[in-house]
């Protein structure tokens, strides 16, 4: 049998896509590897959201190909994003690259596989966490954010059939998944080019009755269409985290309307304000972006003055990225990258204090924590509280082994800025 290595890069959209192609792979006669230097056949799943991500990825393919030209492996297939971007460049750079293919193609690779069959169903082989899972409910973007090139790589905003994601749900809860992490480039407009009523709302109460789920979480919530319906679908299930991911990216009104966010500072203050309201108990997560063009000194501390009042509970920061293709690439008045770094910094240590303050509030008090891994070093058990995600936000750290995919209750005995400290 063939051994092949699949290497994913990106966000985890992405990873949907990996353990799809893996599924497919698996139907025919191959082992899979985690070591490409021992592959037959090396797959890499890349990235190009941002300047960092299509490094990464360049970074890798040269890796891989410097194998090749040693004779392992025999094929080398690069597949995705930055293939769908680069695909003439890609193909005129690296000569050690057998096959190329652009995103969504699992049809073609199949074939080249050899195996037959449909590939819509999302039917999946997990990567490597069993316990929790991603669920695409769209595909592609409609926002015209004029930073992002998402919308001309993955197209127009497609939203998946309720019955293909409850299934797919049914299917991985069966399989050990006791969370599932709703994604999508704007998971607030699903359905919105479906008939008979169907929205998130509708995916949720589905979600909300497979028994073995324990969580519910929700990413990538545009804030312009963040309606009070969905808050009610949200404070109406039982098993939804109360946590929602709402990547804000500016406060500024003049940032926002270059942006072309289609909502306002004051619109997004009384968001603020109505989820506060409405669910009390909720936890925040945002993303914002520094040195976006134009983004002057004023701006800036409209934005870091925000962030200090705002106290979210989980934030993230980005660097503006100039992308070519993208309505922001053509402006004139760019930031240099030593005042985004520094800006980007200044971000994070505002934020550093406000987490640090917020759990060591937790001190004390018992929290349910999904465990995600166990350190055999340091004797250690990592896991996560309800409002945290997978990688982007913060561990709960418990001495001793507690098998990954359960699901304890720790007392907090400690904190620092990013990790909580817990006892059984």
């Amino acid at each position: 049998m063939k051994k092949v290595c699949l290497i994913t890069l990106g966000c985890p959209r992405n990873t949907v896509d990996s353990e799809v192609m893996a599924e497919i792979i698996s139907r025919g006669d191959y082992i899979f590897t985690a070591h490409p230097e021992e592959a037959d056949v090396v797959l890499i799943n890349t990235c190009c959201f941002i300047k960092s991500a299509e490094q990464e990825s360049l970074d890798k393919i040269l890796e891989i190909a410097g194998l090749k030209r040693n004779g392992k492996p025999e094929e080398f297939i690069v597949f995705g994003c930055l293939v769908e971007r680069y695909k003439e460049e890609l193909k005129n750079l690296i000569s050690e690259v057998d096959y190329l293919y652009g995103v969504e193609k699992f049809s073609e690779i199949a074939s080249h596989f050899k195996i037959e069959g449909k590939f819509g169903n999302y039917k999946r082989k997990f990567s490597f966490f069993k316990h929790f899972a991603y669920i695409k409910i769209s595909e592609g973007c409609d926002s015209e954010c004029s930073y992002c090139i998402v919308p001309k790589i993955r197209g127009k905003y497609r939203s998946r059939y309720p019955e293909d994601i409850l299934d797919e749900a049914q299917k991985l809860a069966e399989s050990g998944a006791k969370e599932l992490i709703l994604i999508a480039e704007d998971t607030a407009s699903y359905g919105k080019d479906l008939k008979n009523g169907f929205d998130l709302g509708y995916i949720l109460r589905g979600l909300d009755k497979i028994e073995e789920i324990e969580w519910l979480r929700i990413m990538y919530i545009h804030p312009a269409r963040l309606s009070e319906k969905i808050l009610d679908d949200i404070s109406s299930t039982d098993k939804v985290c109360r946590y929602l991911d709402i990547p804000l990216q500016h406060i500024s009104n003049k940032i926002l309307k270059d942006m072309r966010r289609k909502i306002s500072k004051v619109e997004i203050i009384n968001l603020i304000e109505k989820i506060k309201s409405k669910m009390p108990e909720t936890a925040l997560r945002t993303t914002f972006i520094v040195g976006y063009p134009g983004e002057t000194e004023k701006d800036f501390n409209e934005l870091y003055n925000f962030v200090k009042e705002a106290e979210f509970d989980r934030l993230g920061v980005f660097k503006y990225s100039k992308e070519k293709g993208t309505d922001a690439y053509e402006r004139k008045n760019h930031i240099p990258e030593k005042i985004k770094d520094e800006r980007y910094h200044k971000i994070m240590m505002l934020q550093s204090g406000i987490s640090l303050k917020k759990n060591r509030k937790l001190i004390g008090k018992k929290l349910k924590v999904l465990i995600d891994s166990f350190d055999f070093n340091d004797d250690i058990s990592i896991g996560r509280t309800e409002i945290d995600a997978p990688e982007i936000d913060n561990s709960v750290i418990i001495k001793g082994k507690v098998d990954p995919g359960n699901l304890v209750e720790a007392e907090i005995k400690d904190a620092k800025e990013y990790d909580i400290f817990g006892e059984l």
